[in-house]
């Protein structure tokens, strides 16, 4: 009966093994899993950043233009008080 109670003592412990061995492969997985989203929404942030930087730019750039068209077209206008 002892000889028993040891081979299912020994099962028991090879069964929580494997469990822990199972469930500490599941973590790693997930870990693996989250790591991967993590890096996938990163490069998203990088770029959608990098397209609002150019977009940033770009408004800039026709603001700078504008105002230079906007001021050769007031240096074009004859003075008043000149006349």
């Amino acid at each position: 009966m002892k000889d028993q109670t040891i081979f299912y003592e020994e099962r028991i412990a090879e069964a929580r093994q494997a469990v822990s061995v199972a469930a500490l492969d599941n973590v790693r997985h997930q870990a693996e899993l989250a790591l991967d989203r993590w890096i996938e929404l990163s490069d998203q942030h990088v770029r959608t950043r990098e397209a609002r930087m150019k977009v940033i730019a770009d408004k800039s750039a026709r603001d700078a233009e504008r105002d230079e068209e906007r001021t050769s077209a007031m240096d074009a206008v004859p003075d008043e008080d000149a006349a």
